[in-house]
């Protein structure tokens, strides 16, 4: 038979768990260093017990599950007791699983983040730097040097990475060379998001027509020089660019689901993991396999518990 391994916070949430006393079905316990005893009477045992959400996180028990009910919240815990079909330990499980996915995510993540926005920062620096007015102009990311069509993108964005690069510069500790020193293109790009990127593939979601026009000219102009790895479709396709849009727009998606410690019940594991290996190839065939090595997503992905039982 299969032994199911309890984990840190199985074990706290069942350690404060008491079980009602129920007719026939008497149940004590006795805690001893390093183990835990049960005892139970002779009387016929009962069926098992589950509970539903509404006894658990309202009624008289969520008094003994401060982790579970109070902490984790009703609303975050409804969608793993939903799909448990109400079984509180399965839900456990559950909840358990989808944090290690998203951990075993965050590698990859990270990769990805940081490749693409190198790749498609290169190809912006010679793009705006060939822009009237802008010649030789390559720090596109600073005040009053982002050509026009690019700013009309992503000037927001821009707006608030500058206020957020100056304000990391303030926060630095005191005797850190760079304490309040004035803000590089590079700072300012470390703050831009993944939507920024989203918006300049034409993958935003509040684009109008102007807007992924623009991104489509841009694109056409250079900005496929970031993707060079085109196989044997124009590397400068507009067709190409909506594709990698609506990958890239994916990814985001799921690192935001990530970062805001959402649930990954629902996530397609094997295509968004092809959805970053194939951006991440089209930028340079080595990047899949580097990124990659080491990975534990599809390890953690076959243990989900709904494929065990």
């Amino acid at each position: 038979p299969r032994v199911r391994r309890v984990s840190r916070l199985g074990n706290f949430i069942r350690s404060n768990l008491r079980l009602p006393t129920l007719a026939g079905n008497t149940t004590t316990r006795s805690r001893g260093p390093g183990c835990e005893k049960m005892r139970r009477s002779t009387s016929p045992p009962a069926a098992p017990i589950l509970y539903t959400r509404h006894e658990l996180l309202q009624g008289g028990i969520v008094g003994e599950l401060p982790a579970w009910g109070q902490l984790l919240g009703e609303a975050r815990f409804h969608t793993y007791m939903s799909e448990a079909g109400e079984d509180t330990h399965r839900a456990i499980e559950l909840y358990q699983w989808s944090t290690a996915l998203a951990g075993a995510f965050v590698p990859q993540l990270a990769h990805f983040e940081v490749l693409t926005r190198n790749s498609l920062n290169s190809a912006l620096r010679v793009w705006n730097s060939r822009q009237p007015g802008y010649l030789n102009v390559f720090d596109w990311a600073l005040d009053d040097q982002t050509a026009p069509r690019l700013y009309s993108l992503i000037g927001k964005d821009l707006g608030r990475a500058r206020v957020w690069a100056r304000q990391q510069a303030s926060d630095r500790e005191v005797g850190h060379p760079r304490r309040n020193a004035a803000i590089t293109h590079d700072d300012v790009l470390a703050q831009l998001t993944m939507g920024t990127w989203v918006k300049l593939l034409g993958a935003g979601a509040k684009q109008d027509a102007a807007a992924k026009q623009t991104s489509e000219d841009i694109w056409v102009e250079h900005l496929h020089v970031a993707f060079p790895n085109a196989g044997s479709v124009n590397i400068a396709d507009p067709g190409r660019r909506r594709s990698l849009g609506a990958r890239y727009a994916r990814i985001a998606k799921l690192r935001n689901r990530i970062s805001h410690h959402e649930h990954l019940l629902h996530v397609d594991v094997r295509r968004r993991v092809n959805d970053l290996l194939s951006v991440l190839g089209e930028i340079n065939p080595d990047l899949p396999a580097w990124v990659m090595e080491g990975s534990r997503i599809r390890q953690v992905n076959s243990q989900d518990p709904r494929k065990t039982r």
